[in-house]
Protein backbone atom coordinates (compact mmCIF):
# COMPACT_ATOMS: atom_id res chain seq x y z
CA UNK A 1 0.00 0.00 0.00
CA UNK A 2 1.58 3.24 -1.17
CA UNK A 3 1.14 6.59 0.52
CA UNK A 4 2.74 9.91 -0.31
CA UNK A 5 3.47 12.15 2.66
CA UNK A 6 4.90 15.61 2.06
CA UNK A 7 5.88 18.14 4.72
CA UNK A 8 6.55 21.85 4.25
CA UNK A 9 10.09 21.90 5.65
CA UNK A 10 12.36 24.77 4.72
CA UNK A 11 15.46 22.93 5.99
CA UNK A 12 16.45 19.39 6.80
CA UNK A 13 14.82 16.08 5.88
CA UNK A 14 15.98 16.20 2.28
CA UNK A 15 15.10 19.77 1.26
CA UNK A 16 16.99 20.83 -1.86
CA UNK A 17 20.17 22.52 -0.48
CA UNK A 18 20.30 24.90 -3.45
CA UNK A 19 17.17 26.78 -2.30
CA UNK A 20 17.75 30.31 -1.02
CA UNK A 21 17.22 30.71 2.75
CA UNK A 22 17.39 34.27 4.08
CA UNK A 23 20.00 35.04 6.78
CA UNK A 24 21.73 31.70 6.25
CA UNK A 25 25.52 32.26 5.79
CA UNK A 26 25.78 29.38 3.29
CA UNK A 27 22.31 29.04 1.76
CA UNK A 28 21.55 32.76 1.76
CA UNK A 29 23.93 33.84 -1.00
CA UNK A 30 22.40 35.72 -3.93
CA UNK A 31 23.53 34.56 -7.39
CA UNK A 32 24.50 31.23 -5.79
CA UNK A 33 21.26 29.88 -4.37
CA UNK A 34 17.94 29.98 -6.23
CA UNK A 35 14.38 30.73 -5.21
CA UNK A 36 12.27 27.80 -4.10
CA UNK A 37 8.77 27.24 -5.47
CA UNK A 38 5.89 28.93 -3.65
CA UNK A 39 5.04 25.66 -1.90
CA UNK A 40 8.13 23.74 -0.81
CA UNK A 41 7.28 20.21 0.25
CA UNK A 42 9.69 17.46 1.21
CA UNK A 43 8.60 13.92 0.40
CA UNK A 44 9.02 11.80 3.55
CA UNK A 45 7.06 8.80 2.24
CA UNK A 46 10.01 6.41 2.41
CA UNK A 47 13.14 6.21 4.54
CA UNK A 48 16.74 5.92 3.32
CA UNK A 49 16.28 2.15 2.98
CA UNK A 50 13.30 2.61 0.67
CA UNK A 51 10.77 1.39 3.23
CA UNK A 52 7.32 2.96 3.37
CA UNK A 53 7.08 5.09 6.52
CA UNK A 54 3.30 5.12 7.06
CA UNK A 55 2.43 2.61 9.76
CA UNK A 56 -1.04 3.90 10.59
CA UNK A 57 -3.28 6.84 9.85
CA UNK A 58 -6.67 8.14 10.81
CA UNK A 59 -8.46 10.97 8.98
CA UNK A 60 -11.67 12.35 10.43
CA UNK A 61 -13.88 14.86 8.60
CA UNK A 62 -17.22 15.17 10.34
CA UNK A 63 -20.31 17.38 10.41
CA UNK A 64 -23.06 18.50 12.74
CA UNK A 65 -26.61 18.29 11.48
CA UNK A 66 -28.53 21.39 12.51
CA UNK A 67 -32.13 22.34 11.84
CA UNK A 68 -33.48 20.63 8.73
CA UNK A 69 -30.99 21.03 5.88
CA UNK A 70 -28.46 23.06 7.91
CA UNK A 71 -25.08 21.31 8.02
CA UNK A 72 -21.88 22.57 9.64
CA UNK A 73 -18.60 20.83 8.85
CA UNK A 74 -15.87 20.65 11.44
CA UNK A 75 -12.21 21.12 10.59
CA UNK A 76 -10.78 17.77 9.55
CA UNK A 77 -8.06 16.08 11.58
CA UNK A 78 -5.18 13.72 10.83
CA UNK A 79 -3.39 11.26 13.11
CA UNK A 80 -0.35 9.70 11.47
CA UNK A 81 2.40 7.33 12.61
CA UNK A 82 5.59 7.37 10.52
CA UNK A 83 8.45 4.92 10.82
CA UNK A 84 11.71 6.67 11.77
CA UNK A 85 14.28 3.92 12.42
CA UNK A 86 17.01 6.10 10.86
CA UNK A 87 16.21 9.08 13.10
CA UNK A 88 16.05 11.66 10.32
CA UNK A 89 12.51 12.72 11.32
CA UNK A 90 13.42 13.19 14.97
CA UNK A 91 13.00 16.87 15.97
CA UNK A 92 16.67 16.98 16.94
CA UNK A 93 17.58 16.11 13.34
CA UNK A 94 15.44 18.86 11.80
CA UNK A 95 16.85 22.34 12.27
CA UNK A 96 13.55 24.25 12.30
CA UNK A 97 10.31 24.41 14.28
CA UNK A 98 7.85 21.83 12.97
CA UNK A 99 4.39 22.46 14.51
CA UNK A 100 2.46 24.88 12.32
CA UNK A 101 4.00 23.90 8.98
CA UNK A 102 2.05 22.28 6.13
CA UNK A 103 1.50 18.59 5.49
CA UNK A 104 -0.09 16.70 2.59
CA UNK A 105 -1.10 13.03 2.53
CA UNK A 106 -2.11 11.17 -0.63
CA UNK A 107 -2.86 7.57 -1.58
CA UNK A 108 -1.62 5.89 -4.75
CA UNK A 109 -3.99 3.34 -6.25
CA UNK A 110 -3.89 1.78 -9.73
CA UNK A 111 -1.37 4.39 -10.86
CA UNK A 112 -3.50 7.36 -9.75
CA UNK A 113 -2.77 9.74 -6.87
CA UNK A 114 -5.71 10.66 -4.62
CA UNK A 115 -5.50 13.50 -2.11
CA UNK A 116 -6.49 12.44 1.41
CA UNK A 117 -5.55 15.42 3.57
CA UNK A 118 -3.97 18.88 3.39
CA UNK A 119 -3.43 20.98 6.47
CA UNK A 120 -0.99 22.14 9.13
CA UNK A 121 0.84 20.13 11.75
CA UNK A 122 -0.29 20.45 15.35
CA UNK A 123 2.08 18.00 17.03
CA UNK A 124 5.19 16.05 15.94
CA UNK A 125 6.28 13.73 18.73
CA UNK A 126 9.12 11.18 18.59
CA UNK A 127 8.57 7.79 20.18
CA UNK A 128 11.36 5.28 20.83
CA UNK A 129 10.04 1.73 20.72
CA UNK A 130 12.73 -0.33 22.43
CA UNK A 131 15.13 -1.64 21.34
CA UNK A 132 15.71 -0.42 17.79
CA UNK A 133 12.51 0.98 16.39
CA UNK A 134 11.42 4.61 16.41
CA UNK A 135 8.40 6.45 15.06
CA UNK A 136 7.03 9.96 15.00
CA UNK A 137 3.42 10.55 15.98
CA UNK A 138 1.87 13.42 14.02
CA UNK A 139 -1.44 15.22 14.40
CA UNK A 140 -2.70 17.90 12.03
CA UNK A 141 -5.76 20.00 11.23
CA UNK A 142 -7.01 20.70 7.71
CA UNK A 143 -7.30 24.09 6.05
CA UNK A 144 -10.70 24.88 7.55
CA UNK A 145 -8.81 24.98 10.83
CA UNK A 146 -6.31 27.34 9.24
CA UNK A 147 -9.11 29.76 8.35
CA UNK A 148 -10.25 29.66 11.98
CA UNK A 149 -6.83 30.98 12.99
CA UNK A 150 -7.53 34.44 11.54
CA UNK A 151 -9.30 37.26 13.37
CA UNK A 152 -10.19 40.58 11.76
CA UNK A 153 -10.48 44.02 13.31
CA UNK A 154 -13.51 46.11 12.54
CA UNK A 155 -13.53 47.44 8.97
CA UNK A 156 -15.59 50.18 7.37
CA UNK A 157 -19.12 48.84 6.87
CA UNK A 158 -19.57 47.54 3.30
CA UNK A 159 -21.18 44.87 1.19
CA UNK A 160 -24.89 45.75 1.40
CA UNK A 161 -26.78 43.67 -1.17
CA UNK A 162 -23.77 41.40 -1.69
CA UNK A 163 -24.38 37.81 -2.79
CA UNK A 164 -23.30 35.19 -0.29
CA UNK A 165 -20.56 33.76 -2.52
CA UNK A 166 -19.10 37.23 -3.03
CA UNK A 167 -19.10 37.71 0.76
CA UNK A 168 -17.24 34.43 1.30
CA UNK A 169 -14.58 35.57 -1.17
CA UNK A 170 -14.36 38.93 0.60
CA UNK A 171 -13.73 37.15 3.92
CA UNK A 172 -11.01 35.03 2.34
CA UNK A 173 -9.50 38.09 0.63
CA UNK A 174 -9.26 39.84 3.98
CA UNK A 175 -7.16 37.03 5.46
CA UNK A 176 -5.02 36.67 2.32
CA UNK A 177 -6.28 33.23 1.36
CA UNK A 178 -4.85 32.27 -2.09
CA UNK A 179 -7.30 32.51 -4.97
CA UNK A 180 -6.10 29.17 -6.31
CA UNK A 181 -7.05 27.50 -3.04
CA UNK A 182 -10.77 28.29 -3.33
CA UNK A 183 -13.83 26.78 -4.99
CA UNK A 184 -16.67 29.20 -4.26
CA UNK A 185 -20.19 29.19 -5.76
CA UNK A 186 -22.05 32.42 -6.51
CA UNK A 187 -24.82 32.06 -3.93
CA UNK A 188 -28.48 33.02 -4.16
CA UNK A 189 -29.08 35.08 -0.99
CA UNK A 190 -28.20 38.78 -0.63
CA UNK A 191 -26.74 40.11 2.61
CA UNK A 192 -26.72 43.16 4.81
CA UNK A 193 -23.56 45.26 5.15
CA UNK A 194 -20.81 43.98 7.44
CA UNK A 195 -17.71 45.24 9.25
CA UNK A 196 -15.97 41.82 9.01
CA UNK A 197 -15.03 42.05 12.69
CA UNK A 198 -14.30 38.76 14.43
CA UNK A 199 -13.13 35.29 13.55
CA UNK A 200 -12.94 34.54 9.83
CA UNK A 201 -14.41 31.04 10.10
CA UNK A 202 -17.26 32.21 12.33
CA UNK A 203 -18.08 34.96 9.84
CA UNK A 204 -17.98 32.50 6.93
CA UNK A 205 -20.25 30.10 8.82
CA UNK A 206 -22.79 32.89 9.44
CA UNK A 207 -22.90 33.51 5.69
CA UNK A 208 -23.19 29.77 5.03
CA UNK A 209 -26.14 29.49 7.38
CA UNK A 210 -27.90 32.41 5.70
CA UNK A 211 -27.45 30.66 2.34
CA UNK A 212 -28.28 27.19 3.71
CA UNK A 213 -25.06 26.19 1.98
CA UNK A 214 -22.02 24.18 3.03
CA UNK A 215 -18.42 25.09 3.83
CA UNK A 216 -15.49 22.70 4.14
CA UNK A 217 -11.84 22.11 3.22
CA UNK A 218 -11.27 19.59 0.48
CA UNK A 219 -8.55 16.92 0.81
CA UNK A 220 -6.44 18.85 -1.73
CA UNK A 221 -6.56 21.93 0.52
CA UNK A 222 -9.09 24.06 -1.36
CA UNK A 223 -11.79 25.83 0.61
CA UNK A 224 -15.10 24.67 -0.84
CA UNK A 225 -18.22 26.79 -0.42
CA UNK A 226 -21.39 25.32 -1.87
CA UNK A 227 -24.51 27.39 -2.41
CA UNK A 228 -28.08 26.25 -1.85
CA UNK A 229 -28.78 25.21 -5.43
CA UNK A 230 -25.63 23.22 -6.15
CA UNK A 231 -26.82 20.23 -4.11
CA UNK A 232 -29.75 19.94 -6.54
CA UNK A 233 -27.78 20.36 -9.77
CA UNK A 234 -24.30 18.82 -9.34
CA UNK A 235 -24.07 15.39 -10.96
CA UNK A 236 -22.54 13.66 -7.93
CA UNK A 237 -25.37 14.92 -5.69
CA UNK A 238 -28.19 14.50 -8.18
CA UNK A 239 -27.55 10.87 -9.16
CA UNK A 240 -26.52 7.84 -7.11
CA UNK A 241 -22.76 7.25 -7.29
CA UNK A 242 -22.90 3.72 -5.90
CA UNK A 243 -25.38 1.31 -4.32
CA UNK A 244 -24.13 -0.46 -1.21
CA UNK A 245 -25.78 -3.65 0.03
CA UNK A 246 -25.60 -7.43 -0.03
CA UNK A 247 -27.49 -8.16 -3.24
CA UNK A 248 -26.26 -8.93 -6.75
CA UNK A 249 -24.46 -5.98 -8.32
CA UNK A 250 -24.36 -4.05 -5.03
CA UNK A 251 -21.15 -2.86 -3.41
CA UNK A 252 -20.59 -4.52 -0.03
CA UNK A 253 -20.70 -2.67 3.27
CA UNK A 254 -19.39 -4.19 6.48
CA UNK A 255 -20.18 -4.24 10.19
CA UNK A 256 -23.39 -2.66 11.42
CA UNK A 257 -25.36 -0.11 9.43
CA UNK A 258 -26.26 2.94 11.51
CA UNK A 259 -30.04 3.36 11.75
CA UNK A 260 -32.08 5.95 13.63
CA UNK A 261 -35.81 6.42 14.07
CA UNK A 262 -36.15 9.28 16.53
CA UNK A 263 -37.98 12.51 17.19
CA UNK A 264 -34.64 14.23 17.86
CA UNK A 265 -34.50 15.83 14.41
CA UNK A 266 -38.19 16.72 14.26
CA UNK A 267 -38.79 20.39 13.31
CA UNK A 268 -42.22 21.93 12.81
CA UNK A 269 -41.67 25.56 13.82
CA UNK A 270 -38.84 27.83 12.61
CA UNK A 271 -38.48 31.46 13.69
CA UNK A 272 -36.14 33.94 11.98
CA UNK A 273 -35.23 37.60 12.16
CA UNK A 274 -32.75 39.84 10.38
CA UNK A 275 -32.97 42.94 12.55
CA UNK A 276 -33.93 41.62 15.98
CA UNK A 277 -37.38 43.19 15.87
CA UNK A 278 -39.49 41.60 13.12
CA UNK A 279 -39.76 37.84 13.58
CA UNK A 280 -40.94 35.52 10.80
CA UNK A 281 -42.45 32.13 11.59
CA UNK A 282 -42.89 29.06 9.43
CA UNK A 283 -44.87 26.21 10.94
CA UNK A 284 -46.51 22.90 10.09
CA UNK A 285 -49.76 23.05 12.02
CA UNK A 286 -50.66 19.41 11.50
CA UNK A 287 -47.29 18.32 12.86
CA UNK A 288 -47.54 20.71 15.81
CA UNK A 289 -50.97 19.36 16.65
CA UNK A 290 -49.75 15.78 16.62
CA UNK A 291 -46.26 16.06 18.11
CA UNK A 292 -46.23 19.40 19.92
CA UNK A 293 -43.81 22.20 19.11
CA UNK A 294 -40.32 21.23 18.00
CA UNK A 295 -38.27 24.33 17.23
CA UNK A 296 -34.53 24.97 17.01
CA UNK A 297 -35.03 28.47 18.41
CA UNK A 298 -34.71 31.91 16.87
CA UNK A 299 -32.22 32.44 14.04
CA UNK A 300 -30.77 35.92 13.52
CA UNK A 301 -29.57 36.09 9.92
CA UNK A 302 -27.38 38.63 8.06
CA UNK A 303 -29.89 38.72 5.16
CA UNK A 304 -30.80 42.13 3.74
CA UNK A 305 -34.56 41.80 3.12
CA UNK A 306 -37.70 40.41 4.69
CA UNK A 307 -38.80 38.23 1.77
CA UNK A 308 -35.63 36.15 1.78
CA UNK A 309 -35.69 35.91 5.58
CA UNK A 310 -39.25 34.52 5.51
CA UNK A 311 -38.37 32.16 2.64
CA UNK A 312 -35.37 30.89 4.65
CA UNK A 313 -37.70 29.84 7.47
CA UNK A 314 -39.99 27.99 5.04
CA UNK A 315 -37.05 26.17 3.44
CA UNK A 316 -35.48 25.06 6.71
CA UNK A 317 -38.77 23.93 8.23
CA UNK A 318 -40.15 22.05 5.22
CA UNK A 319 -38.21 18.79 5.42
CA UNK A 320 -38.42 17.28 8.90
CA UNK A 321 -41.94 17.87 10.20
CA UNK A 322 -42.54 14.13 10.73
CA UNK A 323 -40.19 11.50 12.22
CA UNK A 324 -38.32 9.41 9.64
CA UNK A 325 -36.35 6.20 9.67
CA UNK A 326 -32.87 7.18 8.47
CA UNK A 327 -29.51 5.58 7.81
CA UNK A 328 -26.87 7.45 9.82
CA UNK A 329 -23.59 5.83 8.75
CA UNK A 330 -22.12 2.98 6.76
CA UNK A 331 -18.65 1.37 6.81
CA UNK A 332 -16.71 0.11 3.80
CA UNK A 333 -13.87 -2.43 4.06
CA UNK A 334 -12.01 -2.23 0.75
CA UNK A 335 -10.63 -5.76 1.14
CA UNK A 336 -14.05 -7.05 0.09
CA UNK A 337 -13.39 -5.88 -3.48
CA UNK A 338 -10.46 -3.50 -3.83
CA UNK A 339 -10.89 -2.87 -7.55
CA UNK A 340 -14.34 -1.32 -7.14
CA UNK A 341 -14.22 -0.07 -3.55
CA UNK A 342 -10.97 1.89 -3.57
CA UNK A 343 -12.22 4.23 -6.34
CA UNK A 344 -15.34 4.80 -4.25
CA UNK A 345 -13.70 5.59 -0.90
CA UNK A 346 -10.93 7.67 -2.47
CA UNK A 347 -13.14 9.90 -4.64
CA UNK A 348 -16.32 10.51 -2.63
CA UNK A 349 -16.73 13.96 -1.06
CA UNK A 350 -19.33 15.76 1.02
CA UNK A 351 -22.75 15.93 -0.60
CA UNK A 352 -22.17 12.96 -2.92
CA UNK A 353 -25.28 10.78 -3.23
CA UNK A 354 -25.18 7.05 -2.57
CA UNK A 355 -27.82 4.38 -2.02
CA UNK A 356 -27.70 1.93 0.87
CA UNK A 357 -29.71 -1.30 1.15
CA UNK A 358 -30.47 -3.20 4.34
CA UNK A 359 -32.03 -6.66 4.38
CA UNK A 360 -32.96 -7.61 7.95
CA UNK A 361 -34.54 -11.07 8.43
CA UNK A 362 -38.22 -11.16 7.60
CA UNK A 363 -38.25 -7.65 6.12
CA UNK A 364 -38.29 -6.61 2.48
CA UNK A 365 -35.16 -4.92 1.13
CA UNK A 366 -35.05 -1.33 2.40
CA UNK A 367 -33.19 1.00 0.01
CA UNK A 368 -32.55 4.64 0.93
CA UNK A 369 -30.56 7.34 -0.81
CA UNK A 370 -28.28 9.55 1.26
CA UNK A 371 -25.76 12.35 1.05
CA UNK A 372 -22.31 11.78 2.49
CA UNK A 373 -21.86 14.20 5.41
CA UNK A 374 -18.80 12.77 7.15
CA UNK A 375 -15.73 10.85 5.95
CA UNK A 376 -13.49 8.79 8.23
CA UNK A 377 -10.51 6.82 6.90
CA UNK A 378 -8.41 4.44 9.03
CA UNK A 379 -5.37 2.38 8.06
CA UNK A 380 -3.10 -0.05 9.91
CA UNK A 381 -0.09 -1.56 8.14
CA UNK A 382 0.21 -3.69 6.19
CA UNK A 383 -3.24 -3.83 4.56
CA UNK A 384 -6.19 -2.91 6.78
CA UNK A 385 -8.17 0.03 5.37
CA UNK A 386 -11.71 1.03 6.31
CA UNK A 387 -13.81 4.06 5.47
CA UNK A 388 -16.92 5.12 7.39
CA UNK A 389 -19.34 7.61 5.90
CA UNK A 390 -21.77 9.68 7.96
CA UNK A 391 -25.06 9.99 6.09
CA UNK A 392 -28.01 12.37 5.71
CA UNK A 393 -31.24 11.48 3.87
CA UNK A 394 -31.05 12.75 0.30
CA UNK A 395 -33.74 14.98 -1.14
CA UNK A 396 -36.34 13.18 -3.22
CA UNK A 397 -37.99 16.38 -4.48
CA UNK A 398 -37.46 17.93 -7.88
CA UNK A 399 -36.68 21.58 -7.06
CA UNK A 400 -38.15 24.60 -8.81
CA UNK A 401 -35.78 26.95 -10.64
CA UNK A 402 -37.46 29.95 -12.21
CA UNK A 403 -36.98 30.32 -15.99
CA UNK A 404 -35.55 26.79 -16.26
CA UNK A 405 -37.32 24.83 -19.07
CA UNK A 406 -37.01 21.53 -17.15
CA UNK A 407 -36.98 22.52 -13.48
CA UNK A 408 -39.26 25.54 -13.82
CA UNK A 409 -42.55 23.67 -14.17
CA UNK A 410 -45.31 24.53 -11.73
CA UNK A 411 -47.03 21.47 -10.19
CA UNK A 412 -43.95 19.42 -11.07
CA UNK A 413 -41.17 21.13 -9.11
CA UNK A 414 -40.98 22.41 -5.53
CA UNK A 415 -39.58 25.66 -4.19
CA UNK A 416 -36.16 25.53 -2.53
Amino acid sequence: MTFIVKVGFSTGAGVDPSYLRLDDPVAGLLDVQHLAPDDVFTDVSTDSNGMQRVMSLSIDRSSTQGAGPLVEYAAGTLSLTLRDDNGDLDPTSIAEPIPGIAIQVSKVWAGNVYSLFTGTIDTWEPEHRYPDQAVVQITATDNLGAVSGYNSDEQASSGAGQLTGTRINAILDLIGWPAGQRDIDSGVVTLAATTFEGNALDNARDVTQAEVGQLWARPDGRIRWRDRYDLYTAATSLTVQGTFGSGPGELPWTGQLGVSYSKANLINLVRTTRDGTTVFESSDEESRSRYGDHTPGLFTLPIDNDAQTAAWADFVRARDSVPKLIFTDVTIDVRADEDVLYPQVLTRDFGDRIAVVRRPPGVAADTREAYIRGIHHSFEAPLAWQTRWELEPASTDSPLFLDDPVRGLLDNNVLI
